[in-house]
């Protein structure tokens, strides 16, 4: 068992480090503009999609419901983030390409700086400083607010300084982390839809088939559009922020959020209040066959 299980692990991470070998010498050797141009159209078309038509894409996303504008905000908003985003991030590897969020949301600012000059820069701090105030955590909000404050702030400097090389290497950077934060995600159980599965269930050789090809192509479009500085990177500082000793004025802390994880791993999506919207979809999922679980009364009010 030991055996196999480091066999696994080393092929594994053969896999996670030929890929990102790949992966940015393609970016080193091809003109990083031209994938940022179609990336930026790709996203707009996937946020039009999943607000369109999220039970189609929960086919082979699994997770349009949290690149929904209206889940992005208040208090259950930012609970339904926090707890899918536990659920889907349970490796040391995962966390690890998730790390880099805070200095993707500031190069999300030099973008703004190059695309609306100081207005730009304006606008996207007033709009990311409103959002954090929906979340009903009034102290979290205002050190949230202060770091985009910060940020748009340091960035206008930097591009008065540096000018459009900033604006590439920004490119480049938001591009790059994409692809990485994708192959985190390869060290995870397979989540709800993408193998016909209606909840978390660990890659094996039997649901190892073409099925994973459709949500593998759109793994990096999806990591780079949860990169965008008015999703993932709340939760992410929100985790942080408990881990350094802040305490939840209303959300729920991480231990409350690792909990309703493990019950979704566990359940499903039907486990936890806030989730439960996937349900709809899973049903669609399942070909009109009612879910295992349903939200009881109970459950719903245990936040």
């Amino acid at each position: 068992m030991a055996a196999s299980a480091l066999k696994a692990g080393l092929g594994r991470a053969a896999l996670i480090v030929g890929s990102l070998a790949v992966i940015f010498s393609a970016l080193y050797l091809t003109d990083a503009a031209a994938i940022w141009r179609a990336t930026i159209v790709c996203t707009v078309l996937f946020y039009a999609l999943v607000h369109a038509v999220p039970g189609v894409i929960f086919r082979i996303q699994s997770m349009p419901y949290t690149y929904q504008l209206q889940n992005n905000l208040g208090a259950r908003g930012f609970e339904f983030q926090n707890v899918t985003y536990a659920a889907y991030h349970t490796h040391w590897y995962n966390h690890a390409t998730h790390a880099a969020f805070p200095l993707e949301a500031w190069l999300w600012f030099v973008v703004a700086a190059e695309w609306g000059g100081a207005f730009g820069l304006a606008a996207l701090c007033c709009v990311l400083c409103a959002q954090a105030f929906t979340f009903g955590e009034r102290s979290f909000a205002l050190g949230v607010g202060a770091l985009w404050i910060s940020f748009a702030a340091s960035a206008g400097v930097a591009v008065a300084m540096l000018g459009g090389s900033l604006f590439e290497t920004a490119q480049l950077g938001l591009v790059g982390f994409g692809f990485w934060r994708f192959t985190g995600h390869w060290v995870e159980p397979l989540p709800p839809g993408v193998a016909g599965n209606p909840g978390f269930v660990r890659l094996t050789s039997e649901n190892a088939d073409w099925r994973l090809c459709l949500p593998l192509a759109l793994g990096y479009l999806s990591e780079f559009s949860a990169g965008l500085p008015f999703r993932l990177v709340n939760s992410w500082l929100f985790r942080a922020a408990q881990q350094c000793g802040y305490r939840p004025d209303r959300a729920l802390d991480l231990r409350r959020t690792h909990e309703f994880a493990i019950r979704i791993h566990d359940m499903g999506w039907s486990a936890q209040a806030t989730t439960a919207a996937l349900v709809v979809a899973a049903r669609e999922l399942d070909a009109g066959r009612p879910p295992a679980l349903s939200v009881s009364s109970r459950e719903a009010s245990a936040r």
